[in-house]
């Protein structure tokens, strides 16, 4: 296939209205935010600090992390679980593993149903070793779709 063509069929819109919800807002979660905001997708970007997130929705720029990267209008933040995850097609968990329990038990009852989560945790054996209630998949911490949303021990 021609790189014209690649091109051409990589920058049509979705046949549907998707909207992400990225869960975290460092270095990789606003990596990964910055190239679906370049295909003027809509996310959310779920962080910890109401500062940051209000620098990011004003300044569209992290003012930390990746402060170089100006981020699409499409882009907005926020700490409130119920706002950034109420009408998520696709959930991406971005939050470093060590941090990841927590986060999830906190988010869990917004969680909408059968909402798919793509998990970008990077695990070690150590970590593992430490995390012993993650799942057999090795990626999140104990949840499961279990028909009626997110469920974590």
């Amino acid at each position: 296939m021609q790189a014209s063509a690649r091109r051409s069929r990589s920058t049509r819109p979705l046949p549907y209205p998707v909207r992400f919800a990225v869960l975290g807002g460092g270095s990789f979660g606003l990596a990964l935010a910055s190239v679906l905001g370049k295909k003027s997708i809509p996310l959310t970007i779920l962080g910890r600090k109401q500062d940051v997130a209000e620098h990011i929705n004003l300044h569209h720029r992290h003012p930390t992390y990746l402060s170089d990267i100006a981020l699409a209008p499409s882009i907005r933040a926020t700490t409130s679980p119920e706002e950034a995850l109420k009408d998520a097609s696709f959930i991406i968990h971005a939050v470093p593993v060590q941090y990841s329990r927590k986060f999830l038990e906190d988010i869990a009852p917004h969680v909408p149903k059968n909402t798919p989560i793509i998990s970008t945790s990077k695990v070690s054996a150590f970590i593992l070793s430490h995390f012993n209630a993650l799942l057999s998949c090795g990626i999140l911490p104990p949840c499961a779709f279990q028909g009626d949303g997110l469920h974590l021990p």
